[in-house]
């Protein structure tokens, strides 16, 4: 019975490691390539969802730019939230402006629109953010 030398096992043992890294190396660059794509198609499409207004309609909007109407409904809701948030943002700076100037809560309620009680609840949470 014949016993290969250590030197032949160990050669094949390498030779066996090697096509298994070649084979690695090969999905790590196509891995790579992917990934450059998906980020090239990120920034693509942070720029069709920067260029999205407001008053568009979402289902023309997503078939002028080759979109699921589900991916651009998502779009128009986080902006419109956004723009929500901020305008909200603003209205309430200017209601702590008003109340520092020494407005009442009634008058504050009238120039924006709102109940006197809302008008506190703003500044409640506004002291209370202030606080922590």
């Amino acid at each position: 019975m014949y016993l290969p030398f250590k030197d032949e096992l160990i050669e094949k043992e390498i030779d066996v490691l090697v096509k298994h890294l070649e084979w690695e190396l090969i999905l790590l660059k196509k891995m790579a390539v992917e990934k450059k794509r998906s980020r090239l198609r990120r920034n693509d499409l942070e720029k069709v969802f920067a260029s999205l207004p407001l008053d568009v309609n979402p289902q023309k909007f997503a078939e002028i730019n080759g979109l699921s109407i589900d991916l651009v409904n998502y779009w128009y809701l986080c902006k419109r939230r956004s723009a929500e948030y901020i305008s909200r943002e603003k209205r309430n700076r200017e209601i702590m402006l008003m109340m520092r100037r020494g407005a009442t809560n009634r008058q504050i309620a009238n120039r924006f629109d709102l109940h006197p009680s809302s008008v506190s609840r703003i500044i409640r949470k506004y002291r209370e953010s202030v606080r922590v």
